[in-house]
């Protein structure tokens, strides 16, 4: 079995080199899944694997629909 590791708030900063208040806007959006983080009253934290992994598919899947629209243009 596979153990994953949570993180505070300022370590999922840290390692994509933005600001807790950052970090906070893009939970805030969901650009960081629910999945991906446990949340105890007001106490947070991260799994940073599963964060960029979301994040890569979602930019994976975000350039597929834009090269999408772009063909189907001409």
């Amino acid at each position: 079995m596979t153990e994953k590791t949570y993180v505070e708030i300022g370590k999922v900063a840290d390692y994509f080199g933005i600001s807790v208040s950052t970090t906070r806007k893009w939970l805030r959006e969901g650009h960081i899944p629910r999945e991906t983080y446990i949340k105890a009253g007001d106490t947070y934290r991260f799994n940073v694997e599963a964060i960029e992994k979301a994040l890569t598919r979602r930019e994976e899947l975000n350039s597929w629909e834009e090269n999408s629209s772009t063909s189907e243009d001409h």
